[in-house]
């Protein structure tokens, strides 16, 4: 199905090849005198544009015709114009439908035009195959709501075509996909703020214009969920299909991704903290908070294996013994004296438990004052704690908002804060901007 739309103005009806004043009540008397009149009517403006769509397409489905009724009436109301407009058009064989559209405000108003024309344009799209504007009639304000409207809701199928008062010839205009270009540009852009990369790859993935920025897309996604070996593929394909700074970016890329792949600890542990921020950037709290609780725990053990030279995964005998070993003497008698929750700890395996406890063997019998605001942090979110076993990261159902971290007197911010703060102390440089950071200003640029 085609469709046809329109706004009449006060040239679009002519009688006997004249301009009709004043449209409204003009129009209303020439309308009760239509069967008198109707082949001294003529459209100038519209009617070279529907040949040109019938000579193409044989027939039209479907015209809107839009219409100024105001309230209080106004002498330049093209309601009467619409009335016999349609009544003209109904009157063609290869036509199906004419409808009448009224505009009941000040067409002028942008911002009323904007508002009503995306109200009355939400047809399904789907259900065309092409759609013609024409945005001649009309005022400025209908025209520019009109277009952007039409575009925004149907996209590829648009063709607008304008009509030369003069020549009276059809001229179709190639803006609709510069618009959507820009519509999607303002879209990408405040997407990449966001950081979220699914919906950019969602929106580019169809596009030829900016493969680069849905690759880098991709790629960010991926690198956001962990899945590194798919990200490493990506990065190869931009090194192949890049060159000058690009390219220099996209090693960059991959050199990243080799050092967290080879298992790099620290670069992991900045990459899960970035990852958190970002995950609070987003205010999506639940898995902030999960993420939060993971670095936590990759700290602890950064720190014990790096002070006390000991493997905090026992997941085979030999590691395990290797442990048990490790601990003989002043570390164990020092673990044997520690509690928790008023039980004495248990000690044979290295829990994030013993880890922190760890922390009080370093600082009091080792002298590491470094380690004071690094386990004081780590007693603070154990106010959380509540919250993460009760939420769908651990044990539970319930979710996480910002509200609940407030009320237990940690927002995100301050955690944030804090974990900077120890990342500092431990020697983990964060750069300012972060990879992501980069990969946005990449994006934008390659739009």
């Amino acid at each position: 199905m085609n469709l046809f739309i329109c706004n009449i103005g006060n040239r679009d009806l002519l009688l006997d090849n004249e301009q009709i004043k004043p449209a409204r009540s003009a129009g209303k008397k020439f309308l009760t005198d239509y069967k008198k009149l109707e082949f001294k009517f003529t459209t100038p403006i519209i009617s070279p544009v529907l040949e040109y769509i019938l000579h193409r397409f044989e027939r039209l489905d479907y015209i809107v015709l839009f219409v100024t009724n105001q309230e209080p009436p106004n002498d330049n109301d093209t309601l009467f114009f619409g009335k016999i407009i349609k009544m003209l058009f109904e009157k063609k064989k290869n036509i199906e439908v004419v409808k009448l559209i009224e505009i009941f405000y000040n067409p002028s108003l942008y911002d009323e035009m904007f508002e009503f024309y995306g109200k009355k344009l939400n047809y399904k799209a789907d259900e065309w195959n092409k759609v013609f504007v024409s945005p001649t009639g009309g005022t400025p304000a209908c025209n520019f709501a009109l277009l952007f409207n039409v575009v925004k809701f149907f996209q590829e199928k648009c063709e607008i075509l304008y009509t030369s008062e003069k020549t009276k010839k059809v001229v179709p205009l190639h803006i609709v996909r510069p618009l959507l270009n820009e519509f999607t540009k303002k879209i990408v852009e405040t997407l990449v703020k966001g950081y979220d990369y699914s919906a950019i790859s969602n929106i580019l993935v169809s596009t030829n214009e900016w493969k680069i920025a849905y690759s880098l897309s991709e790629y960010a996604r991926l690198r956001l969920y962990f899945d590194f070996d798919s990200s490493l593929r990506i990065s190869e394909e931009l090194i192949a299909a890049t060159q000058g700074r690009l390219r220099q970016f996209s090693e960059k890329l991959r050199e990243d991704l080799n050092r967290l792949i080879q298992g790099d600890i620290r670069a992991l542990i900045l990459e899960l903290f970035i990852n958190a921020k970002i995950k609070a950037q987003r205010r999506e709290y639940i898995d902030f908070l999960g993420r939060i609780f993971r670095l936590q725990e990759a700290l602890l053990r950064y720190v014990v294996e790096l002070e006390f030279h000991i493997p905090t995964d026992v997941s085979t005998t030999e590691k395990k013994e290797e442990y048990e070993n490790a601990i003989k003497g002043e570390i164990e008698d020092f673990l044997k004296t520690r509690t928790v929750g008023g039980s004495p700890l248990k000690y044979k395996e290295p829990s994030i438990q013993v880890c922190m406890n760890l922390l009080p063997f370093l600082i009091e019998n080792k002298g590491k004052e470094v380690y004071k605001k690094f386990l004081g942090k780590v007693e603070k979110t154990q106010k959380l704690m509540k919250l993460r076993n009760h939420s769908i990261m651990a044990h539970g159902f319930e979710g996480v908002s910002e509200k609940d971290l407030k009320e237990k007197d940690y927002p995100a911010e301050e955690i944030i804060e804090d974990f900077s703060e120890i990342l500092k102390d431990l020697g983990i440089e964060i750069t300012e901007p972060t990879i992501f950071g980069e990969i946005n200003k990449v994006i934008k640029e390659n739009l």
